[in-house]
């Protein structure tokens, strides 16, 4: 299931997100963006990651892109399902390093923050509800900037309960280790084969850290970051398709070309030209 380009940030009511992708979330499935549910009331049940978690009102749980997740049941609950893709958050390298080093989009041990009496993340959410509806100029901007603090305010609160998902889960901690490196030497280094050398472990057993957390392979955690770094330099930057890919660390500008058709079924330039979520 992926969210439309014209709604890669979207706030809904709970029951309104649950009744549109009952068929979907009815079984466990990986999603390719964040979600944040906000249960002001009432009860939600969920499996993550194939572990049965009950939350409980005034409360919100992050889930990452492409964690394994299912609702289980939902009765009468009010609140809402905050939804953005990557591409909408990181708007720099430094956004990436953020998300990316995160523990609350992948916490596994008790997973979801209580804000019952914490007014500091009660505010930001009716914020972020009220910036989304109102819609006015640099919107975006402001909301990105709240969705920050909520995650900060949110790992503290991880931090305080002493919950360390990737100290406890060897496979986690080599996943967020490896997405680290990814996220400094993307641009220098493409081999998979090194980046298990550079963690002192074996690539098979990287294939199997990151697969068993993220569903997919190390090599397109890699293969989604380059993209990700090159659809900002095409729109945000005057350099040309040459340039930009040398600066990714492509020799040729062909070899580039022929790489962001391989992953995006389009040309570096088609989608300069084109109408999408970066602009």
């Amino acid at each position: 299931m992926n969210i439309p380009a014209d709604n890669y940030f979207k706030i809904v009511p709970l029951m309104e997100f649950y009744d549109k992708n009952h068929q979907i979330l009815s079984s466990s499935n990986r999603l390719d963006y964040y979600i944040i549910l906000w249960i002001k009331a009432g009860r939600i049940s969920i499996d993550l990651d194939s572990v049965p978690t009950s939350i409980m009102e005034e409360s919100i749980i992050y889930i990452g892109r492409n964690r394994l997740w299912s609702i289980k049941e939902m009765n009468t609950c009010e609140g809402y399902a905050i939804t953005f893709t990557t591409d909408f958050f990181c708007r720099t390298a430094s956004d990436s390093r953020f998300i990316n080093r995160s523990l609350v989009f992948d916490s596994v041990t008790d997973p979801f923050i209580r804000i019952a009496k914490n007014v500091s993340a009660k505010n930001i959410l009716q914020y972020l509800l009220t910036e989304y509806l109102e819609n006015e100029e640099f919107c975006n901007d402001i909301i990105r900037f709240q969705l920050s603090t909520l995650i900060l305010l949110s790992e503290r609160e991880i931090n305080k309960r002493n919950i360390n998902a990737y100290a406890k889960q060897e496979d986690f901690k080599l996943t967020r280790i490896f997405r680290q490196l990814i996220g400094q030497q993307y641009k220098e280094i493409k081999s998979i084969s090194k980046y298990a050398d550079l963690m002192a472990i074996s690539s098979k057993r990287l294939t199997e850290a990151v697969k068993n957390t993220t569903g997919f392979t190390p090599k397109r955690l890699l293969n989604d970051r380059i993209i990700l770094e090159a659809k900002r330099l095409l729109v945000y930057c005057s350099w040309n398709i040459k340039e930009i890919g040398f600066h990714l660390g492509f020799s040729e500008e062909t070899n580039f070309t022929k790489f962001f058709k391989q992953q995006t079924k389009i040309t570096p330039l088609e989608f300069r030209n084109s109408d999408h979520p970066f602009k």
